[in-house]
């Protein structure tokens, strides 16, 4: 009965407080509106490079590149969203195919992904990459299709399986006798053209967008703009409007950020009943936003960086060498094979870059230089993430 009442509760609270949010899509940091502020050079610089699609030519390959929340995605769809309608309208043979290769996560998926948007069907595995290509080369020769295809986070697809497919796409229009094939890459890595093959380079950035930072006044104007469609009028203070873009701000300018923020502290106020949103809904929203965050890089750690990070809270502020001890402990008793002691040291150092331990490197007199290594974040969250990855659960 005790449930009964909490549950009468929140649903009571809801249905009689005053709706501040009006349409919660418009504050999702995916949503393209009608109009993208502070992009006209970046959104006329893409247009006219994909333009030649409209007069049956190719497209330029095209690099889009720049920190995290600086609107290259939304640029994206914004161009591909009207080009399409353009190219429906004067009944051109013109496909547009999007895929966020870091979700997709699988070279053999966004093959598929690319393929299922110009018409073409594929078993869910069986097929190599290559033949998968291959068929969607021949497909668009057959039909004399003008196609593009966005790669949003093209870093990740090359860090994890190389080049070879992207000079591949570069150099798919010398086997078309009808149609092209155009490539639209878009990178949060500034250091991304680093890891691509001179041959590669050369034939994706034959046109490049360098995306800046918006200024915490664009971030600010961004937000007012977006909030006048995603609140009810009268609903949210300026100061949390201008509180959310000084935090967004101060992160490189990341307007994703500052949309994350707006949204969650419109969903802290609405369920607490509040009559507006305010500075202190931010700050609420500040810390759920990181703690989300924490919990889904914890979730997504390999086996044994998990098992590295339940040996730290184990040991206690422990050396590298208590970590290592408990490290193989633990590996035993899940049956797994350890790793070394000096990948643990390494695999240390990257979750300290990750923000989830903290390792200094402490000085023991006559006995030498040592790391005391402790976790960067709590307990409670490290054993509830964690327990709910079934290896880990009997640890815990």
């Amino acid at each position: 009965m005790e449930y009964d009442n909490i549950i009468d509760e929140i649903f009571n609270r809801v249905v009689t407080s005053k709706p501040l949010i009006k349409d919660r899509d418009v504050l999702r940091s995916d949503y393209v509106p009608d109009r993208l502020l502070y992009r006209d050079d970046e959104i006329r610089a893409v247009a006219e490079s994909l333009s030649p699609l409209l007069k049956g030519s190719r497209a330029s390959n095209l690099l889009l590149y720049g920190k995290p929340g600086t609107g290259k995605t939304a640029v994206a769809r914004y161009v591909l969203k009207h080009l399409q309608e353009r190219a429906r309208r004067y009944n051109l043979n013109v496909a547009l195919a999007y895929s966020n290769v870091k979700n997709a996560k699988r070279e053999y998926t966004v093959l598929v992904q690319l393929g299922e948007a110009i018409g073409l069907r594929f078993p869910f595995t069986g097929l190599a990459s290559s033949e998968i290509f291959t068929r969607i080369v021949n497909h668009i020769d057959e039909h004399g299709i003008d196609t593009v295809f966005v790669l949003d986070e093209i870093d990740f697809l090359v860090k994890k399986h190389g080049d070879e497919i992207l000079y591949q796409m570069t150099r798919a229009n010398e086997r078309l006798h009808k149609g092209s094939l155009g490539l639209v890459g878009i990178s949060n890595d500034l250091n991304f053209k680093d890891l691509l093959d001179p041959r590669v380079l050369s034939s994706l950035s034959e046109e490049e967008v360098l995306f800046s930072p918006y200024t915490v006044e664009e971030l600010r104007n961004i937000l007012m703009d977006r909030a006048k469609l995603g609140f009810n009028e009268g609903c949210i203070s300026d100061a949390a409007i201008n509180l959310c873009a000084a935090i967004a701000g101060a992160e490189h300018g990341d307007a994703r950020r500052a949309l994350d923020l707006l949204r969650v502290a419109g969903e802290v106020a609405e369920r607490e009943g509040a009559d507006m949103v305010e500075e202190r809904h931010v700050r609420i929203a500040e810390k759920r936003i990181e703690q989300d965050k924490v919990s889904e890089t914890l979730r997504k750690l390999p086996l044994h960086e998990k098992l590295v990070i339940v040996s730290v809270m184990l040991s206690n502020k422990g050396s590298t060498g208590d970590v290592y001890d408990t490290y193989i402990s633990l590996a035993k008793r899940l049956g797994v094979q350890p790793v070394t002691q000096r990948r643990v040291g390494m695999i240390v150092s990257e979750l300290d870059m990750q923000g989830l331990l903290y390792a200094p490197v402490v000085n023991q007199g006559r006995y030498g230089r040592t790391k005391r290594i402790s976790l960067a974040i709590q307990d409670s969250l490290v054993r509830e993430v964690l327990a709910e990855d079934p290896m880990l659960a009997v640890l815990l």
